[in-house]
């Protein structure tokens, strides 16, 4: 006799639970742990945006000259979170606030270091940030 629906969900949630543990245990790269890899890759891009938006301030300066406009930097991340170099790769046009963009991103250093499931010795952003009044 067939098993009813909600059995077969169950069965098969369990068997998968399973299976993941053991694949996480004996250490190969199937699925699942590959699909916790990019979740890992996806919440340290997260992380890193964060970090630089806590440390991103609008110029006293250019608030009183009515100065507005997007940053563009480029930053490369070692892995231990350290910033290995940051440019400005589109400016505003004004020194204040390009200068303010490339300060956020150096006070935001350290970074966390890049998750190991990223394969990588270093990872490289490019990140706008606006400006407004």
């Amino acid at each position: 006799m067939p098993a009813s629906r909600s059995e077969t969900v169950t069965k098969g949630q369990a068997n998968g639970v399973e299976g993941a543990a053991a694949t996480a245990s004996t250490g190969k790269k199937g699925k699942i742990a590959q699909a916790f890899g990019n979740a890992a890759e996806s919440n340290y891009k997260g992380k890193v945006r964060s970090k630089v938006q806590r440390h991103f301030r609008y110029p006293k300066s250019a608030d009183r000259a009515g100065l507005s406009g997007t940053v563009t930097v480029a930053f490369t991340i070692s892995a231990s979170g350290g910033v290995a170099s940051v440019r400005i790769v589109n400016g505003s046009g004004s020194s204040v606030l390009d200068d303010a963009a490339l300060n956020a991103v150096r006070k935001a250093e350290p970074f966390p270091k890049i998750p190991e499931g990223a394969n990588r010795s270093s990872w490289p952003f490019v990140i706008p940030l606006q400006f407004d009044r």
